[in-house]
């Protein structure tokens, strides 16, 4: 059975469950280089100071996906490649989830034919429960300048069959094939219901009517600590490039940090995690892509410029790593990092990733 058949026959069983409740990377945009407009308004990026932090709202992390330019998998189908979704559990708070996406503007469909999906596509994807639409704010940009270079569309409203689209090149972004964005969708309100959030990419321009974003001047808090990016590990792709076997996400200093992370695994792969050559101590926390906030795991581990293990199938002769139940194919880790005064990167691979992570 494919891993696209698999997810979504999970994604089934937890649709039934609720109706027997209910009766049922790219191109680095600049200060310098940037002149897009927001609206009528030309405008600049503006550096963001690297302590400001929105404490006033405070989000909680549910999960994360990744849409990654098909036509560099050779052949790659299904879930965390096409479309992603991700799960907010009822009960909670202020819930954010987060996508990554790699821009397609020289995709072509199965017959051939040429059909560039430079835009993203945001909805909720429960067609068969009866309740209202959702208000969102979407923050994203691109992954190397997100510190400093961000945009919010503040209460989105979401509903099945009523996408909202983004589209980077509307809000000024310079957009190639391969370009390389993150997404953060929050809600300040959220009712009582378990909720799947669907991102696709589509040609589909943004209606008629849409506002413009606006610059995010601050970093978006997630439990406690500063946004950094999206990551992902997409391993039944052919090849070693970003997003299949490895990522990296850049850390900026001063701030308590948080990344997030989508591995997708087969039997016997292991995630490993490194740095540029920081010492980065951090606190790692994983699940199950559908798991609620109780379901998760956590440790304690100190990263630097050699690879550690985080994540495998066994324990043994002492590593630090903890175990994954061998059917678990989606796994999301999230890596809370402490604040110090240097900037990093942190890169996670597989096993299949290139030399310099073999150990």
């Amino acid at each position: 059975m494919s891993l696209y058949h698999r997810k979504y026959q999970m994604s089934f069983r937890k649709l039934f469950s609720l109706l027997g409740i209910l009766l049922f990377c790219s191109y680095p945009v600049t200060a310098e280089d940037f002149t897009g407009r927001v609206g009528n308004t030309t405008h600049t990026w503006i550096d963001l100071d690297s302590t400001s932090i929105d404490d006033s709202q405070v989000y909680s992390w549910n999960g994360n996906g990744s849409i990654i330019n098909k036509n560099y998998l050779e052949g790659g189908r299904g879930y965390g490649i096409e479309e992603d979704v991700a799960l907010i559990h009822s009960g909670s708070s202020k819930p954010v989830i987060f996508f990554q996406w790699q821009v397609c503007t020289a995709c072509t469909d199965e017959e051939g034919n040429e059909k560039p999906l430079s835009n993203l596509s945001i909805q909720w994807s429960d067609p068969y429960i009866p309740i209202s639409p959702l208000k969102a704010n979407i923050i994203y940009g691109e992954w190397n300048t997100l510190s400093s270079q961000k945009i919010i569309y503040r209460n989105v409203e979401l509903d099945y069959g009523k996408p909202f689209i983004i589209d980077p090149t509307r809000d000024g972004f310079k957009v190639k094939n391969g370009s390389w964005f993150v997404i953060a969708i929050a809600f300040d309100d959220f009712d009582n219901n378990t909720r799947t959030i669907k991102a696709i990419p589509t040609s589909k321009p943004s209606h008629y009517g849409f506002p413009y974003g606006e610059i995010f001047s601050s970093y978006l808090n997630v439990d406690g600590f500063m946004w950094m990016g999206v990551g992902s590990l997409m391993t039944h792709g052919i090849g070693q490039s970003d997003s299949i076997t490895q990522d990296v996400v850049l850390i900026e200093p001063n701030q308590p940090t948080v990344s997030l992370f989508q591995w997708n695994r087969s039997t016997g792969r292991k995630l490993s995690a490194k740095t540029n050559g920081c010492n980065y101590p951090v606190k790692v926390t994983y699940k199950e892509w559908d798991a609620k906030e109780d379901e998760v795991r956590s440790f304690n581990i100190t990263l630097n410029h050699n690879p550690q293990r985080l994540l495998g199938e066994v324990f043994g002769g002492g590593d630090p790593y903890e175990e994954i139940p061998p059917n678990s194919s989606w796994i999301l880790v999230k890596i809370e990092g402490e604040t110090f005064q240097e900037k990093c990167k942190l890169y996670l691979g597989t096993d299949k990733s290139r030399k310099e992570w073999h150990q």
